[in-house]
């Protein structure tokens, strides 16, 4: 170890070799060097200043949130004491303040859509809007772990609410925490398999009438307007129809929660019911819509132009009104559905929506994407007198934009799956499968998976077209392997569809094979709900066939439909 008297002499040393290094230097020269190094020491201060200070800005703006909402909380509300010092209290008031407060978030939203809908009846006086009663099933605290968590309990997924609560630092030193924890295992524990056994019911719709005015006016909408109050529902009616299920204890679920392919210990793929898990006395049942494509016939008669995605990141119709103002709103099955589940979580199961069903030869969701009708360059159109004549006639022109709106239709597409609803098929031209050509059937699959599939992605659900199935229907509900079916269906297993879906009238049918599974849907529309206010008007040759799902169909059934069987 050196001595003091060493480490005295190499101070000495260093210093007589700094002087000697710097001994040629000018006055000038040395008075440089004392500023540069004076200059150097001031910046060093200053940055380190300022790493001080952005370090606070820092904590304040983004971390005391969180030292609040997870620590201060914690420490506040252990044991249920409530007092913290002064200047916490201060900061913690700041904090509340600035946080919006939910009801009055609900409320704006209420007046906004209150003048919005004044200003469109002001142009357009026969516009509907879905209007529901009741109030909200949830009520909001305003802190949006706990909202979010109650959210997804209220539609029965549990597991997901516990865990996001378990997500926050310290939460079982928080009271209300700890609570809602308890009552959602209380709740789940309370839940009931539901037994599958050919008793789950599914509704279909098509795009719904917003305004009845033009839609059943032959006027207006020439020889479509029977064809409207025979097929379509209008949006008075289909807000009443989900009033009513709702009440009934129906929960809308999604098609892959029923039924899905699972496979086998020995490597094999099989269909198979799933296990949904719901309170006593609710009961699942499954939603899709036909035609989400907004034709060109359409157009004019009361209906919505098309589906986009709105600034607020929601999915909504445009419409244009009489006088050519383009509006958006919720006026389709997708967001009036989505504004009643946001109203009542517990309408719909773990997060299931309903199957939106499209064709392509009129492009899809409202944009004119086909490239085979609305594109002059498409190499594979095919210059048929029948399809020139229809062309000519039936389509508006070829789209500039074609391009452009694939694009747009993607990302509304892509939108509406985040939001779990499914895309299935109801083939290229609307066909009817078990009647068609087999050669039409396979260009139409093919013409299919070429301009909707790119948009929508790829599905393994198939809707028919007019309830039509494979086979004749002197043979209707028979298994696919019966003769007169296998072929159509191994074509269309072929492009890859499990799920086949066709109109039925009964309140139930389902069909389950190891490789498909096969359901019958209900049309709630003009037809069944006239033939069943006759029916409870005694007149026996009519039936109610919507018992189950609505208690008076007269209150139900809009009051500009015109009657669909007249007293003669």
């Amino acid at each position: 170890m050196p001595s003091r008297k060493q480490g005295i002499r190499r101070r000495r040393q260093r210093r007589r070799a700094a002087n000697r290094r710097t001994a040629y230097l000018t006055n000038s020269q040395r008075k440089n060097i004392f500023v540069g190094r004076t200059i150097f020491v001031l910046s060093s201060v200053i940055a380190l200043a300022a790493f001080v200070i952005v370090g606070i800005f820092v904590y304040n703006k983004y971390l005391k949130d969180t030292v609040i909402k997870t620590g201060e909380i914690i420490a506040n509300k252990l044991n249920g004491e409530e007092t913290e010092p002064e200047t916490t209290v201060t900061e913690t008031t700041v904090v509340e303040e600035t946080k919006p407060d939910p009801e009055a978030e609900r409320n704006k939203k209420k007046e906004e859509q209150a003048a919005f809908e004044k200003y469109v009846l002001s142009i357009e006086p026969g516009v509907e809007f879905a209007h529901f009663s009741g109030e909200p099933t949830l009520k909001l605290t305003g802190d949006d772990i706990l909202d979010r968590a109650n959210r997804a309990a209220a539609e029965y997924d549990y597991d997901t609410a516990i865990d996001l609560i378990k997500g926050i630092t310290g939460y079982g030193n928080i009271q209300e925490y700890t609570d809602a924890i308890a009552t959602y295992t209380a709740e789940k524990q309370a839940l009931k398999p539901f037994q599958i056994n050919n008793n789950v019911t599914h509704i279909f719709f098509h795009s719904l009438v917003v305004d009845p005015d033009l839609a059943f006016d032959p006027e207006t909408a020439g020889g479509k307007a029977k064809d409207y109050n025979d097929a379509m529902t209008t949006v008075s009616e289909f807000a009443a129809v989900l009033e009513d299920m709702y009440k009934k204890g129906y929960v809308l679920t999604d098609i892959y929660d029923l039924v899905r392919m699972e496979k086998q210990p020995d490597g094999t793929e099989k269909m198979a019911y799933q296990t949904i898990l719901l309170p006593e006395g609710k009961q699942p049942f499954i939603l899709s819509v036909d035609d989400t494509n907004y034709y060109e016939y359409m157009t004019g008669h009361g209906f919505p132009d098309r589906l986009v995605v709105a600034e607020d990141g929601r999915v909504l119709n445009e419409m244009t009104l009489t006088d050519g103002t383009v509006v958006t709103g919720a006026f389709d099955v997708l967001p009036i559905l989505e504004d009643f589940i946001d109203l009542h979580p517990d309408f719909c199961y773990r997060g299931g929506r309903a199957i939106m069903a499209v064709t392509g030869y009129n492009g899809v969701l409202g944009y004119r994407t086909s490239d085979f009708w609305y594109n002059d360059e498409c190499d594979y159109y095919e210059p048929t007198e029948e399809n020139n004549k229809y062309k000519r006639e039936d389509i508006s022109g070829s789209n500039p934009n074609i391009t452009a709106d694939k694009v747009t239709a993607m990302n509304v597409a892509e939108a509406i799956k985040a939001m779990n609803w499914r895309f299935a098929s109801h083939t290229w031209g609307h066909k009817r499968l078990g009647q068609v050509a087999m050669e039409t059937l396979v260009w139409d699959s093919d013409m299919w998976a070429r301009e909707v599939e790119p948009i929508v992605g790829s599905t393994d659900l198939l809707v028919f077209p007019y309830g039509n199935d494979f086979g004749p229907a002197s043979v209707s509900w028979q298994v696919y392997d019966y003769d007169g079916y296998n072929e159509r269906y191994e074509t269309m297993r072929s492009y890859g569809f499990r799920y086949f879906f066709n109109v039925d009238s009964s309140a139930y049918y389902m069909q389950r094979t190891d490789d498909y599974f096969r359901q019958g849907r209900r049309n709630v529309d003009g037809t069944r709900m006239w033939q069943a206010v006759h029916a409870d008007r005694g007149e026996e040759k009519f039936k109610n066939r919507l018992t189950d799902l609505l208690d008076d169909v007269s209150a139900v059934i809009d009051s500009k439909r015109p009657d669909l069987y007249p007293a003669e």
